[in-house]
């Protein structure tokens, strides 16, 4: 019995750890746009835009996508420096959500970047939010 109570003490704090600390099982980079040549942030530059999917753990429902904007080198999935949001799709068609963020317009400008994708998602990216860093 005290077993018992011991495994369903531990189960319990293996889903509260999951759920508080939003355990992030794998990422996978679905787009990656990177800063042209011709635009120049006089900082660490290139800089890349990238869209990445991550499964979550048990908390997870629907699909959640990150963009984050870094130095090109530090875009490996470990996302340590530069700027980075996260949204949760309600909706398990992974396809027709990756399919919006791959044909979103991307534009990088000298104050920042904007992104604007099918259904209304925006977001603009101050140019301080990123550059910079080591």
């Amino acid at each position: 019995m005290i077993l018992m109570s011991l495994a369903v003490l531990l189960l319990a704090g293996i889903i509260v750890f999951s759920v508080t600390f939003e355990v992030v099982r794998t990422r996978q980079v679905v787009r990656q746009d990177c800063q042209p040549a011709t635009l120049d942030y006089a900082s660490y530059s290139p800089y890349c835009l990238s869209f990445v999917r991550e499964e979550r753990g048990l908390e997870f429902r629907g699909a959640y996508y990150v963009v984050f904007v870094g130095k090109e080198s530090d875009n490996d999935l470990n996302q340590a420096y530069g700027y980075r949001d996260g949204w949760q799709f309600f909706s398990s068609d992974r396809a027709a959500i990756e399919t919006r963020l791959k044909a979103a317009r991307v534009q990088w400008q000298p104050e920042g970047i904007s992104l604007e994708a099918e259904g209304g998602l925006k977001i603009f990216v101050q140019k301080s939010d990123f550059t910079g860093g080591r």
